[in-house]
């Protein structure tokens, strides 16, 4: 007697049925020893028949797994190429006009609550800042975001060419100093914070969005290049020269 066979002999009538109702499951040796085994047990046709039942229970239980689990597959698939349609660039025009505004959206609530962040972390300092007259440059970099975030998502939101404007400011702002922070400190944080800045910029800067806001290809680039030039200036002429 093989070992196979003593191991079957310890498997139950619905096992066996398993086994060999699905020979493509197993080696034909353990086929032929399965229907063996359940033979020599000379069962009775009921028996068979609570085999087999118990056997058709677990395919059903099997397949409404696999139903659940194609289901959950699906809506993952489908949410994430929402997202990606989402924000993908290239759209046709019914999607820009779907599209966009929630984009726009999404981008003015992200910035809003970084404003209300900065106001919140940095609370004590301003209200100090406010009764102290003495100020020198130093104040107008720090206040300078603590200004412009809160108003620039606020136009962004409206739709106001302005609030296009403000957060292209905001972001080569953010990204400047980002950017200036990481080559002094090396440090990866402020990488990874300039990237984000600069992808919100060059979504801003798709045409779908632009268009909204009623922002030419020309402003764009002058409001983008100027922005960047005069923020490095600034920060060059407060770390170099002041």
């Amino acid at each position: 007697m093989s070992q196979l066979s003593e191991v079957y002999k310890t498997y139950s009538a619905t096992a066996l049925l398993r086994i060999i109702e699905n020979p493509e499951n197993y080696r034909p040796e353990a086929v032929k020893t399965a229907y063996e085994e359940l033979n020599a047990r000379n069962l009775t046709p009921d028996d068979i028949d609570k085999a087999r039942t118990e056997l058709e229970a677990e395919r059903q239980e099997a397949a409404a797994k696999k139903e659940r689990h194609d289901e959950i597959k699906n809506t993952l698939k489908e949410k994430g190429s929402g997202i990606m349609d989402y924000i993908n660039p290239i759209q046709n025009d019914e999607d820009d006009a779907r599209k966009s505004p929630g984009l726009i959206n999404t981008i003015a609530i992200i910035f809003m609550a970084i404003a209300l962040l900065q106001i919140a972390t940095q609370f004590d300092l301003i209200t100090g800042l406010f009764q102290d007259t003495k100020w020198d440059f130093s104040v107008v970099i720090f206040l300078f975001p603590v200004i412009i975030t809160p108003l620039a998502a606020i136009l962004f939101w409206m739709k106001k060419p302005a609030g296009w404007i403000l957060l292209s400011i905001y972001l080569s702002f953010a990204l400047m100093g980002l950017l200036w922070m990481f080559f002094i400190a090396y440090d990866p944080t402020f990488l990874i914070g300039s990237l984000f800045f600069s992808g919100t910029l060059w979504t801003i800067s798709q045409e779908r969005i632009r268009t909204v806001f009623k922002i030419s290809t020309d402003t764009m680039y002058v409001s983008v290049i100027a922005s960047i030039f005069i923020v490095g200036a600034i920060l060059g002429i407060y770390f170099f020269v002041l």
